[in-house]
């Protein structure tokens, strides 16, 4: 919220939530090497899925510039809430 309100445009905003994760995941990469959740069965998956998050961030770029602030706040808020279902389903059927 308060990068929100201190940015002064879009751009602005959206470069400064980036440096924010950036920060944040040089931080928990850190964590997980030392902790050794960093295996390489994970690190695999990560290279593997890794074109599929480029080709992403290229077309996420694309349609942001076209579309609107409203919509785009609109699809991102459903991507989390689908993203919270899909973890809540999840984490049900794996109990039982």
């Amino acid at each position: 919220a308060y990068v929100e309100r201190t940015t002064k445009d879009r751009a602005a905003f959206r470069g400064s939530v980036c440096f924010i994760f950036f920060i944040e995941n040089i931080a928990r990469i850190i964590l997980y090497i030392v902790t050794g959740i960093f295996t390489r069965y994970v690190l695999a998956l990560s290279l593997i899925a890794l074109p599929g998050m480029i080709a992403d961030f290229f077309l996420g770029s694309r349609i942001d510039k076209k579309v609107s602030e409203a919509v785009i706040r609109r699809v991102i808020i459903t991507m989390f809430m689908f993203g919270g279902v899909s973890i809540l389903l999840k984490s049900l059927i794996w109990r039982t």
